[in-house]
């Protein structure tokens, strides 16, 4: 670890320069990335339809909605009789 910080301290000029070249190249192409980004709903998307299946099932997700998950015992389903009674 000291000889990276002996390496930094003895070209911190050099360095210096290469973040301001850094910052300056994203400062010059943010606006050429800004303009390939998609604004609206892509249709054909995973989450689409799933949030257009949970829409359906219970009535609307307006929110980020909740999933109920249950942990069984090994060996059991839902329709076993015993986690029915329960």
């Amino acid at each position: 670890m000291e000889r990276f910080a002996a390496f930094v301290m003895r070209h911190r000029i050099g360095l210096a320069l290469a973040w301001v070249v850094v910052t300056v190249v994203g400062v010059l192409m943010a606006p050429h990335v800004a303009d390939r980004l998609k604004s609206g709903t892509t249709v054909d998307t995973a989450s689409y339809h799933a949030n257009a299946t949970l829409q359906k099932e219970y009535g609307g997700v307006s929110a980020n909605p909740s999933v109920l998950v249950v942990d069984l015992p090994h060996g059991t389903t839902a329709d076993s009789p015993a986690v029915k009674a329960g």
